[in-house]
């Protein structure tokens, strides 16, 4: 099983589609609760079109997105512990859409999407994460912007699930 995560935060539609086929990926997994963007290209339906003309699937995973009131605490504390603690309660009641994330990834080389550039910074590593304890899946991130360094392993100090 081959997954990675990639955010779109600081790059084109362009550049970020040529990632995703520079690295194979057939399946993106839009991870955001609300698959809207102010950003040109990135909201839900110009998007699964865009994919689509290049032969990736997508779909939407609502309920694998943040929800408001996380991101709000979190925007207002900058807590990062309660936002994993707080994520991970979320994920946890939610584990039956991450299984199908899980089989859509078994059977596609697949990215998780969504804005933040930092994985670290993102809900999409505690959704890695996740995956990775119960699977024994290495999920590495994608850096559309910086080809040079296009995959770096996930990487947590703290990580929020053991």
């Amino acid at each position: 099983m081959k997954v990675y995560t990639i955010g779109y935060e600081g790059t084109s539609l362009e550049i970020f589609l040529s990632c995703l086929r520079e690295n194979k990926i057939n399946f993106l997994a839009d991870v955001r609760e609300k698959p809207l963007s102010r950003k040109p290209g990135f909201s839900k339906n110009l998007l699964s079109e865009r994919l689509c003309a290049l032969g990736i699937q997508y779909k939407h995973f609502q309920k694998l997105g943040c929800p408001a009131d996380i991101r709000k605490e979190y925007c207002q504390n900058g807590n990062w512990q309660q936002y994993c603690f707080r994520f991970k309660e979320h994920l946890e009641g939610n584990l039956e859409t991450l299984e199908t994330l899980v089989r859509y990834s078994e059977k596609f080389t697949s990215a998780f999407m969504c804005f933040e550039a930092d994985p670290n910074k993102c809900h999409r590593l505690l959704i890695a994460q996740r995956i990775d304890v119960q699977y024994k899946t290495v999920i590495q991130n994608l850096h559309p912007v910086n080809s040079r360094q296009m995959v770096t392993i996930f990487a947590a100090p703290e990580p929020c699930f053991a």
